[in-house]
Parts: structure tokens; sequence; C-alpha cells
């Protein structure tokens, strides 16, 4: 109980509040009948590539379809956005799945209720005249990531595992995000890079010269990007979580017509996060990063927004198990529910699609 109070209190110093928030009570419905829910970001930058959960299903209005209101909080890493559902803090985070599996393999009480992404949103990157042309030619080499608590390092292992390589002699390096990242790429401080889709494509622009390496293991880790809650939240607020993951569905089906609008209603919705430089150019970096972005989190192969198949699942607690992560066995079903997804694709796509944002 002691850890769990003093990871609390880190939550709640880690915490960015990004829109303006009414009191302190918790989310709920108000006496207008409006529902709040409370979202933590577990992300460094809220690029365009997040609008499909942050800015565009308030911009466009499918929250307020549903009398929806939504209080957006940027949070230091998925750790951080766990122990703050379990104090209260947050009801729902954005976070990477793979970090989610194993605290509910120990009985901690998360939930997936949806899945962002169909696919893997790492990539792994080397420099363009590199003689590395593979997953299969990591053995050995120092890969930067983020951090060394991210996903990056998962799914870069297990790419390589794929591709007959030891994981284990990869030798891996916090290199940070941004500009910092490009350097340490730039500078030969490491000989790959892996994270995220997004990121990548920013170092891209950034003037790091890259070829991005092929790896199957993105069809397979598909929970790269979920919405996690707590089982006591996904009791007593279904109503808002079902309003709010039916909105991010209408927003990612929205920006897959409508890319190049998406990142200017994104930072007309957030100017604080719009780079500097001149529209087109701007405009065009953003569009590349939703494009790369838009290849992961999609419809399952089913039209569904959201749903994770049991085999998905399965394979995930397999590989999570051989490597270590998961020292106890768990069962799909505590991992994932899926009782929201059907209300969450009650909507139609064309009329979705056809959606003209405010100017």
């Amino acid at each position: 109980m002691k850890r769990r109070r003093a990871v609390a209190a880190l939550a709640a110093l880690a915490f960015l509040p990004l829109t303006a928030c009414g009191d302190d009570s918790s989310a709920g419905s108000g006496s207008d009948g409006e529902m709040t829910i409370r979202l933590g970001f577990a992300g460094a930058v809220l690029s365009p590539g997040a609008a499909m959960y942050t800015s565009l299903p308030e911009v466009l209005g499918f929250w307020g379809e549903d009398n929806l209101k939504v209080e957006i909080t940027r949070i230091e890493g998925t750790a951080v956005a766990l122990s703050a559902m379990v104090g209260n803090q947050i009801d729902v985070a954005v976070v990477s799945g793979e970090a989610v599996v194993p605290p509910i393999s120990e009985g901690q009480p998360f939930v997936i209720p949806y899945s962002l992404s169909q696919r893997g949103i790492v990539a792994t990157a080397v420099p363009a005249d590199s003689p590395i042309n593979g997953l299969g030619d990591l053995g050995g080499k120092t890969v930067g990531v983020p951090n060394l608590a991210t996903g990056a390092v998962t799914f870069t292992k297990a790419g390589a595992a794929e591709a007959g390589v030891d994981p284990n002699s990869i030798k891996f390096v916090a290199i940070g995000t941004g500009a910092q990242a490009a350097n340490a790429i730039k500078s030969g401080q490491v000989d790959a890079v892996s994270d995220t889709d997004t990121s990548v494509v920013g170092f891209q622009q950034a003037g790091a010269d890259l070829k991005v390496l092929d790896s199957a293991i993105n069809d397979k880790l598909v929970i790269g990007v979920v919405a996690a809650t707590t089982k006591s939240i996904m009791a007593d607020k279904k109503a808002e979580l079902e309003a709010w993951a039916r909105g991010v569905a209408k927003a990612t089906e929205w920006m897959q017509a409508n890319p190049e609008e998406a990142v200017k209603a994104h930072y007309r919705k957030f100017p604080e996060t719009r780079p500097s430089g001149e529209d087109g150019t701007v405009i065009a970096a953003g569009v590349a990063q939703v494009t790369a972005r838009l290849q992961s989190i999609k419809a399952a192969d089913n039209g569904e927004y959201g749903s994770i198949r049991n085999d998905q699942l399965e394979y995930i607690i397999q590989y999570l198990t051989e490597n270590g992560q998961i020292k106890q066995s768990v069962e799909v079903s505590a991992i994932y529910d899926g009782s929201l997804i059907a209300g969450v694709n009650a909507f139609d796509k064309a009329a979705v699609r056809a959606v003209t944002a405010p100017s």
C-alpha cells in the first residue's frame, strides 16, 4: 500500500495539463447530463499523429455528439499513467499495450477496452549508407531508443529474434527524443534507432538520411497503442469510455480520408504544438507523420475499430513470457474486454468521412 501511494504521488508530479479542467472532482455525469472523462496521454510530444484521440474528436464534434467532455493531461510514460489510474487521477490512458500486459499478469487491476493500433508502431532505421540491411544484421550492434523502458526495446528484440539474431546481443542505449535523438543518429553514436513511426519520420525531416528496416513482427505485436483503464473504472464508466472510444474511431476514419485537414485542425486546437516555419512546410511535415501513423492506427481486418483477436493476444503473451517480461500465466480474457466494441462501431463511416472541419 505504501508503494502504491508513493507511485501515485510520483504520477501527480509528472502531470502536464493540456486543456483547462474544471474542479478537482472525479469525472462522471454532470447535472446537465454531460459526461466527463479524464484522459492521460503518455507521450513525449502531442504531434498530429495523436490527433485521432486528442484534438479531432472534439474539433469535429464527435465527442460532443455523445455529450462527452474530455480532459486531457500529458503524463510521463506508461508506468506513471497506470499508477495515475490506480490513484483516481485519470480514467483512461493511451499507452503501449506491451507495457500493460505484464502488470495484468501480476494481478494488477488493468484492462484494455480498445486498441487504437492494428499493427506495431515501432520502426527501426539506420543511416542510408549503413551495411545493416535488416533486423538480422543487428547482432552486436548499438540501437538508440527514447528510454530503456520503451516498448521499442521489446519490438526490436522480437523482430531480431524473428530474423534469427540473439536479442541479448543487441546493446540498447537511451538517446532521448527529437533533435537530441536525431543528432545521436547523425553523429554515429548509435548504429540504428528504434522509435515510433512518427518519430522516425521526424528524424528524417530533421536531416537524418535514414532507411527503415522491414520487420514482420509489426504484424504480430499489434497492440502498440491501446486505451487502458482499470476494471473498476470499466464497470463504473462504461458509457463514458464507449463515447470516448467511438469519438476516436470516428476521428480515425475521418483522418484516413482527410490527412491534410487533420493536421491543420490539430494545430488550430493545440497551436502551442505547431513547429515554427512556413505553413506549407509545417503542414507537409505533419501529413508525413500522419500518413506513417495511419498505417498502424486503423480498423481491423473485419472493419471494426478497437478489436483484438484472441490469437493476436496469445502471440503477445507467448512472446512476453519467453522474454521474461511475464512471470506468471495470464488468460486472454484478463487482458482485453471487448464489450464496448459493438457500440463503438455504431456509426456511418461514409457520413463521418464527409464531415467538414471548422476553419
